[in-house]
This record gives C-alpha cells, structure tokens and sequence, in this order.
C-alpha cells in the first residue's frame, strides 16, 4: 500500500451514549486499520457512564482523534455534530457497540478507486448471543447507479451508515434527520440520489451488535418506531417520482412486513390505540394478498391473517400466548 499521506482521508465518526462495555473494543478496531490515513472523531451524546473518560483518554494518547462532549440529543445530531468538524475527503461511521474487520477502509477504499464512485458499500457480520454470522447476500462486486443503487440499498446492503464510506461533499445539503428513529433509511437514499454511483462488495467487514438489548433498534415497541413509517414513505414517494417500479414493490413488501412486526410488538405491550393502530391496519388488508404470498414464516402469515379479522381479538389472544411461553 502507498504511504497513507497519499491516499483519501476518511473522518470516521462514532456517536457514542453509555457504550462503556463496548466503547473499548470499538475504538481499537478502527485504530488496529490497516488502511491508516484516518480521523477519528468520537461524538460523546451525554453519556453518563465511564464512556467520556474513555474517549478522552485515547484522544490524549492519538493525535488522529477528536472528541467532542454535548448533552444528549440522540444519534442524529452526534451524527451531524461529527460531519461539521470532518476534515475527510470521505466520511464513514461506527456506532459505538460494534467494531470492524482491520480491512475494512482499506477495501472501502480501493473500491472507490476502481470505479470512481462517491459511495462505497461492503458486506457485514450479525453478532447475536456470543455466535456471529455473516448477512446473507448474493451480490458480487459492482458498481451502481440509478434504481439498481437504491435497491442495493434496502435489500442485502441495507439503508445503514456503518457498512458504507461517502464522499464528504455529498453532505453539503443532507443532515440526519433530528429527534427521529430510522435516521439511516430518511438519509441513505438521498446520498445514493446525489452520488455518481455506488460501488459495493459481498466481503464482510463489519461487525454489528444486535445482541445490545440498549440498542434503539432492539428495544420494545415505542411510538417512535413509527417513524419507519414516515421514512418509508418519503423513500416509496423518491421512487415513484423518479419511475423506480421495481424498488418500489421491494420497499412496499417490506413496509407491510414491518406492520406485521409492530403489531407483533403492539400486542405483548398492551397497545390498544385505534388512531394510530386503524391506517396501517387498513394498509395490510389491502395488501394481505402480498403479504401472504411472501418468503414468511407461516406463523407470520397467520398472524397477519388474524389481524386483518379482528386485530383486537389477535392482539389479546397473542399476548396471552407470548407470556405463558415467557413463563
């Protein structure tokens, strides 16, 4: 490899909020890269563990880190905060419960360069319970663009930030969305529409933690979940703009899937809200057909079933169950 002053800066930035268990092994993965020519800004949101005393610690013993402490505001605007201080041509992003592969900027990189793109999108592994596997794609090295990119981006790759480097330029006009849960999908899409093109590879190399029980996204159900759907539909309303048939069927089949899921979560935590439960429950009876058509499992299909009859009948009848299997 050339000497790193020759190659692309990358401004990796890593929002962290009471990650102290993990903190440790994060930040050590991106210095242990073999690609070396990086700026590493960690964004303390508040934390009110030992995580601001362990960001200032490495930032004293490495020059090539920045730390910057503020009260919470959630991982949007750490997000943000990050990009403003970035001095790289590209900017990446870890969370901070995760970790990478030591290669991981360095095939992001050369990616870059083999096809001149301004995005680049690797492979990752899931670490649930201790076991770690690798997600399942099919998707071998290409270059995208175009209705094929947004694709890439909510099937296999997924509309997250930490598999993916983007040139820093592409954020001139895009900022993560504040106080709003599913900040990737608002945000990923609107990268891709900006970007020449989208370089990707099957090869894994990063390492996400779905085992965080304090993770946003493995929490129980919230109101705020519900922002998927508003995420959804700016991304299906993109699409249907700009003749995307394809990526819009992908996406929509996956929007129903996701109000199967809700109403999974819905029904343990007792939810009962005609407001907000009555349009998505329309949405599925429209689209059941779909649904149950789908590579589900038979249960979800059963459920869904259910829920189209009579959701509060489903609901009761499901949390019953769900505690005497707890039990």
């Amino acid at each position: 490899m050339k000497h790193a002053k020759t190659l692309p800066l990358i401004s990796v930035i890593v929002p962290v909020y009471n990650t102290s268990v993990y903190l440790n092994r994060c930040i050590k993965s991106i210095l242990n890269q073999t690609y070396q020519n990086l700026e590493i800004i960690l964004v303390d949101d508040g934390s009110t563990d030992e995580s601001p005393s362990i960001c200032d610690t490495y930032a004293q013993e490495h020059s090539n880190i920045k730390v910057i402490h503020q009260k919470n505001q959630g991982i949007s605007l750490a997000r943000n905060r990050g990009i403003e201080i970035a001095q790289g041509d590209f900017v990446g992003f870890v969370d901070s419960d995760d970790y990478c592969a030591p290669d991981m900027y360095a095939i992001l990189v050369r990616l870059i360069n083999r096809y001149q793109a301004q995005i680049a999108v690797a492979n990752y592994y899931i670490c649930t319970n201790g076991k770690i596997q690798k997600n399942n794609i099919e998707n071998t090295e290409k270059f995208l663009t175009g209705e094929k990119a947004i694709i890439s981006c909510v099937e296999g790759f997924g509309s997250f930030v930490w598999n993916k480097i983007f040139a820093r330029d592409l954020f001139k006009n895009i900022k993560f969305p504040a106080n709003a849960l599913y900040e990737d999908l608002f945000t990923c899409y609107q990268l891709y529409d900006q970007a020449v093109g989208v370089a990707t590879t099957k090869t894994p190399v990063y390492f996400y933690n779905k085992q965080n029980c304090h993770s946003i996204t493995q929490t129980e159900f919230s109101i705020k979940k519900l922002d998927y759907f508003k995420a959804s539909s700016a991304l299906l309303a993109y699409c249907k703009k700009h003749g995307f048939n394809e990526a819009f069927a992908i996406i929509y089949q996956e929007r129903i899937w996701h109000i199967v899921g809700f109403f999974r979560q819905m029904a343990r935590a007792n939810f009962f809200n005609d407001a907000i439960i009555t349009p998505l429950l329309l949405e599925l009876q429209s689209h059941i057909r779909m649904h149950l058509k789908g590579p589900h499992k038979t249960t979800n299909k059963i459920f869904a079933l259910c829920c189209c009859i009579n959701y509060k009948l489903t609901f009761c009848s499901y949390r019953f169950l769900s505690q005497l299997i707890d039990k």
